[in-house]
């Protein structure tokens, strides 16, 4: 067995597809096949079944991943080795929740004195956070959301190798601009009324309907009027200057500053902030520190 050819079959994990897989390692799909069909050999089991839409990987080859990425990591720790500092590398993936930005940050502020580290934070959301996640791209993934008890996303979960951990139940609000009509009149808010304005959500092509729109709860969303977009700071700017709205958590007092909007809290309807870790990745030491960091970053949830 070499380290080249454990490099190969993460990288069709990673990719789902050979011959992606081989466009990226720069070999022929033919070397490629043949490389890993030598490793199979050695070992006396196969590594995954192939189809037409791609590779599904078998128990054992499942197992193997496992010990792979150990592999792997152990052999990055020792090749990063440099005056006796090892490489610090530590890697987020935030759903746009600002704590976690902040936290982050001053993870880094903490970590600048070190004379050798990589940490990289992405936004991503929904199959593309816990995609990443699944390939051993990322160490940690935190998601807002409302159905992360059901059991049909446990299992979704259990089936990628992904740990859920819940840390906070957020207050979810309505955010609009400060001068939008809803506003301007001296009376109650009436959440109804919304059914005429557009909601702006998170989504893509791929994605082109809004989870909110089948609970009861939010009962005031028009389906025929929603905004999809992917980014966060273009939701924030539709919010601020037009009349769409959007639907969020609790923010901390900086960021509701920063945006200058209003927020309105939505009786009972909440959103839990969780986590996703790997089961079959070492954890990263640097997870804790960071855990701690957020933590400190959370307290304004206990604010009146």
């Amino acid at each position: 067995m070499k380290i080249q050819q454990i490099r190969y079959v993460l990288e069709i994990y990673r990719t789902g597809s050979i011959s992606q897989a081989a466009k990226n390692l720069f070999l022929s799909q033919p070397n490629l096949s043949r490389a890993v069909k030598s490793l199979e050999d050695e070992l006396g089991y196969k590594m995954f079944t192939r189809a037409s839409s791609g590779v599904t990987f078998t128990e054992k080859g499942v197992t193997f991943l496992e010990h792979a990425r150990s592999i792997i990591y152990q052999l990055e720790q020792i090749q990063d080795i440099s005056s006796e500092e090892h490489l610090n590398r530590f890697s987020v993936i935030n759903c746009s929740y600002a704590p976690v930005d902040y936290a982050f940050s001053q993870l880094c502020l903490e970590l600048q004195a070190a004379h050798h580290y990589c940490l990289t934070l992405s936004q991503l959301r929904g199959e593309l956070a816990t995609d990443q996640l699944a390939r051993g791209e990322c160490d940690i993934a935190f998601i807002v959301g409302m159905d992360t008890f059901t059991p049909s996303y446990r299992e979704y979960l259990a089936a990628r190798g992904l740990l859920y951990t819940p840390l906070h139940t957020l207050q979810c609000n309505i955010n609009l601009s400060k001068d939008h009509p809803l506003l301007l009149k001296n009376e109650p808010f009436d959440f109804e009324k919304l059914y005429r304005y557009p909601l702006v959500d998170y989504g893509n092509s791929q994605k082109s309907n809004t989870p909110f729109q089948h609970k009861q709860i939010f009962s005031f969303v028009n389906p025929q009027r929603v905004i999809m977009v992917d980014s966060a700071q273009i939701r924030s700017f539709l919010v601020l200057n037009t009349q769409a709205y959007s639907i969020g958590v609790k923010l901390p007092p900086r960021r509701v500053a920063q945006l200058d909007w209003v927020s309105i809290p939505i009786p009972g309807a909440t959103m839990e902030l969780g986590y996703l870790i790997s089961s079959e990745s070492k954890l990263n030491p640097i997870l804790p520190r960071f855990l701690e960091l957020l933590e400190a970053e959370l307290s304004y949830l206990n604010e009146e």
